[in-house]
């Protein structure tokens, strides 16, 4: 049998593309217990909400639809005041948090990012985040989060609202994070514009931890 290492190298000898790679290396990492974040390679404007789908149902369809998402399970790592949010110790409670609990969680090519402590929040120094990112995709994605996780006050109007924002309003802006940080930049790095030109990605993640049954 091979090992994690010799895994890898053949995953990475065999893969041409990013999206190759990870479909190849689902089939030779181990990533038992482990849990995939990745960015999404659709992009968006603030809007999120559609015709019949709520910001969040269609925020987790566009991941779980993503060609990095394994089994079609995956929800957005975006915040939604009083309906998707962590615990921060002091500040906030959990309401439907997407993240587990003192957990690895892995990028697209099995290479662990972080691990995420009691409240299901990473305490950042995060490590291969970058290869988490499509590189054709956006460099920052849509969070609705503070540095700390608080859930921010600038979220598109609950991710109900696609306006430039042309007075600072923050019904018009929503916080967006530097996909290619290890920091806490990575939830927040601008007051985006819902609107304009600029499409952003999201943060996606499994619902489930990684088995060899899911790949």
């Amino acid at each position: 049998m091979f090992g994690l290492k010799q895994k890898t190298l053949l995953a990475l000898l065999l893969g041409v593309s990013q999206l190759g790679v990870w479909h190849i290396a689902d089939a030779y990492i181990d990533t038992t217990s482990r849990i995939l974040i990745f960015q999404s390679k659709a992009t968006m404007l603030g809007k999120l909400t559609t015709s019949s789908a709520s910001a969040l149902e269609n925020a987790d369809a566009i991941c779980s639809q993503d060609a990095h998402c394994l089994s079609h399970n995956c929800v957005a790592m975006i915040a939604y005041p009083g309906v998707r949010q962590p615990a921060v110790d002091g500040k906030q409670d959990a309401i439907g948090w997407v993240l587990f609990a003192d957990k690895p969680y892995v990028n697209i090519y099995g290479q662990t990012v972080g691990t995420t402590n009691h409240n299901g929040v990473f305490n950042f120094n995060l490590k291969n985040l970058d290869y988490a990112v499509i590189k054709e995709s956006s460099d920052t994605a849509w969070t609705g989060f503070y540095t700390d996780w608080t859930v921010s006050a600038s979220n598109c109007s609950n991710w109900t609202r696609d306006w430039e924002n042309r007075d600072d309003d923050d019904k018009c802006n929503a916080t967006a994070g530097d996909v290619k940080s290890i920091s806490s930049t990575m939830l927040s790095v601008k007051n985006a514009s819902c609107g304009g030109y600029t499409k952003r990605s999201l943060y996606c993640v499994n619902t489930s931890p990684i088995t060899d049954s899911t790949v």
